[in-house]
């Protein structure tokens, strides 16, 4: 089962998995890491609305900083 919902007027998406019936698990998928983007993965995180968030940028670098602070 996946259900959706849609966060902060479209800047980010998440579903919710169910994983061979066990646990349902909120993954956030953000377009875009930089100013705007980190925050909202970092806000995510910190208010537990998501177990996992993936991070999408066109920047390597932008990416490549998002992984080092931990935010995707």
């Amino acid at each position: 089962m996946c259900r959706r919902s849609d966060f902060a007027g479209g800047l980010g998406k998440a579903f919710q998995i169910d994983v061979n019936g066990t646990k349902n698990e909120m993954i956030a998928t953000i377009i875009g890491l930089g100013l705007i983007g980190g925050s909202f993965a970092l806000a995510l995180k910190d208010q537990g609305l998501a177990d996992r968030v993936i991070g999408v940028d066109r920047d390597p670098a932008h990416a490549a900083k998002a992984l080092e602070l931990g935010l995707v």
